[in-house]
């Protein structure tokens, strides 16, 4: 319906972003790559059972960067508002192009103005409704709020939620060399850096690195620091470089 395929322009509109890749309404494992970058899945509503679906499964295949994935979804108690309001935009560009109303010159700016008014509204509305969101841990998946619109401070809806996992620590720009060295190397004298990074992949509930050079830069930092070094095998020998 109309009213559904504007929800999803709204909310496409309200999620371009830089920093995790969005899909929207997709419910299909199969086309949610299992890849290492950190994704957002937009759902149309909370289903538990499809946030497992997703998080196991890869299609038929099991899901490997499970640590990988977060969901948005609305807070359903927002959704007669946001309802009410869309209707109301429609109502007014349907008076907008009718020309058989007669509309006079005063009118026609009244409709306009209105009609302004119902679109930011529903900027904020979108906001409001689509703000619970749920972060996959070791055991259950934990759901957050993001509190309803702040006016006057409307930010594309990704970079909020992307803010919002960064405060909870859920997503790390920085790691300390000492948590590497207490995490990674108390139970044997080396591992390997892309083991290390894979356990950031693959294990549920683990901190998200924004990308790979946190990784590089916090193992850059611990060499210089000289709390650990870095080499490579030779021989199954490690030999420090």
């Amino acid at each position: 319906s109309a009213l559904v395929s504007l929800e999803k322009e709204l909310l496409r509109k309200s999620l371009a972003g830089e920093n995790l890749k969005v899909f929207i309404w997709e419910e299909d494992s199969g086309k949610v790559p299992d890849s290492e970058e950190l994704k957002l899945l937009v759902l149309k509503q909370n289903d538990q059972d499809v946030i497992q679906q997703i998080l196991d499964m890869k299609g038929q295949t099991p899901r490997v960067c499970k640590n990988t994935i977060f969901f948005l979804y609305p807070m359903e108690s927002e959704r007669q508002k946001f309802s009410d309001t869309l209707k109301r935009k429609i109502a007014y560009e349907h008076i907008r192009e009718d020309k058989h109303l007669g509309l006079t010159g005063e009118q026609k700016k009244e409709v306009k103005q209105d009609l302004k008014k119902a679109e930011s509204e529903l900027k904020d509305s979108i906001r409001s409704l689509y703000r619970i969101v749920a972060i996959p841990g070791k055991e259950e998946v934990r759901a957050i709020d993001l509190g309803p619109q702040t006016h006057g401070k409307r930010k594309k809806l990704e970079n909020e939620v992307f803010s919002k996992l960064r405060d909870e620590g859920q997503i790390l720009n920085k790691i300390a060399p000492k948590v590497i060295l207490i995490k990674y190397l108390t139970s044997g004298d080396r591992v390997s850096t892309e083991q290390i990074y894979q356990s950031f992949l693959k294990t549920p509930g683990e901190a998200r690195l924004s990308d790979k050079s946190v990784l590089e830069r916090g193992i850059s930092e611990g060499v210089q620091k000289g709390l650990f070094g870095i080499g490579e095998l030779d021989d199954e020998q490690p030999v420090c470089r």
